[in-house]
């Protein structure tokens, strides 16, 4: 499945080093995600859910991380955005309904 990180991010005027930043990975990360090259270890290391591939850590040092959730496709085949925290059990919880409301809470 072809994602559409790209697309959504430049719709919004978001650069790649502003999405790296407020994700907390580096511009290689986002690239990589962008272009498809990415790695299964949250999820097949760390346990995470299989929901997704982890895009960013959150604030919390690698105790919750973001996913889109492809389970949950919106109206144009986007994921919801998901946090899940090892902390708390590995709880899913929704934090946008797609990617593309997920860049424009980063410019809040």
């Amino acid at each position: 499945m072809k994602n559409r990180i790209e697309e959504m991010r430049n719709r919004k005027g978001v650069r790649q080093e502003e999405l790296a930043r407020a994700m907390d990975v580096s511009r290689q990360t986002i690239s990589s995600l962008e272009n498809g090259r990415y790695n299964r270890f949250w999820i097949d290391e760390c346990g995470y859910p299989d929901i997704g591939i982890a895009f960013g850590e959150a604030e919390s040092g690698g105790h919750e991380m973001y996913f889109p959730d492809y389970r949950l496709c919106g109206k144009n085949g986007e994921p919801a955005v998901m946090n899940v925290s090892s902390e708390l059990d590995y709880t899913i919880v929704k934090i946008a309904d797609s990617f593309e409301e997920f860049l424009g809470m980063l410019h809040e």
